[in-house]
């Protein structure tokens, strides 16, 4: 596939790949970042979201020459399943909760009429189940942008000890639960003739991600990577 111009879409996950700091790579000649922190697949179908990420797709001029990347998706499962299901007080069904996240997907790219590819999302690198806890629900700055689309809330009076029963998935599950909602998107694509592009493979080693492209500390993005870059370039000229 030949890409002039890439438009990518999506939540801070696009930051792994250094689109925040660069406008070209390689043959593409301008890269152009659509992006919100904390952003949701359900944002996109509301008429006016908190984060504003709709409203900038709503307002950006696609042309012909451009191909868009959207990177979306990990808030509503690594964080939206558990912050859902502490409002219910149990566990949601996750095979529900996936199959509405991709049902609202579909529809929101059926509406999509520039030329797109769909990427997976990545594997957990959180081993700590409160770090995604106060993400939820402690964290002063992500609670403000994450509230609207169900990922986080501010709850100064809940304590990760109330909700263990919830946040007790080992990296195993979580991680299993990242390849149900893949294998689902994955799916809906082939169904809609959408490009899928998925890096899981390449950037684990047993389903666990490779040291070199993990953060420092505790953090649910990848590090940012020109490995990674290559290999997403590689993945999308292929197509």
């Amino acid at each position: 596939m030949k890409i002039e111009q890439l438009v990518v879409i999506g939540d801070s996950h696009t930051s792994q790949y250094g689109f925040d700091t660069i406008n070209t790579y390689n043959d593409i000649e301008r890269i152009f970042l659509i992006n919100a922190p904390g952003a949701s697949i359900k944002g996109l179908l509301k008429e006016k979201s908190t984060l504003g990420l709709l409203e900038k797709i709503k307002n950006f001029e696609f042309t012909k020459k451009q191909k868009t990347l959207f990177v979306i998706g990990q808030c509503d499962v690594e964080f939206g399943y558990y912050y859902k299901s502490v409002l219910f007080g149990k566990k949601l069904s996750l095979d529900e909760f996936l199959d509405d996240l991709i049902k609202k997907y579909e529809k929101f790219l059926l509406s999509f009429n520039n030329e797109f590819i769909i990427s997976a999302i990545n594997p957990c690198t959180v081993i700590n189940n409160e770090y995604n806890f106060n993400i939820n629900f402690k964290d002063n700055v992500s609670h403000i942008t994450n509230r609207f689309n169900e990922t986080g809330e501010l709850n100064g009076s809940l304590n990760f000890s109330d909700v263990t029963h919830i946040y007790n998935d080992n990296n195993e599950t979580r991680n299993q639960n990242h390849k149900n909602f893949n294998k689902k998107l994955e799916i809906m694509c082939s169904k809609n003739n959408f490009k899928f592009v998925n890096l899981w493979d390449d950037i684990t080693e047993n389903d666990i991600v490779k040291n070199k492209f993990r953060r420092n500390g505790e953090n649910h993005h990848l590090d940012i990577n020109k490995e990674l870059l290559e290999i997403l370039y590689n993945k999308l000229i292929n197509l």
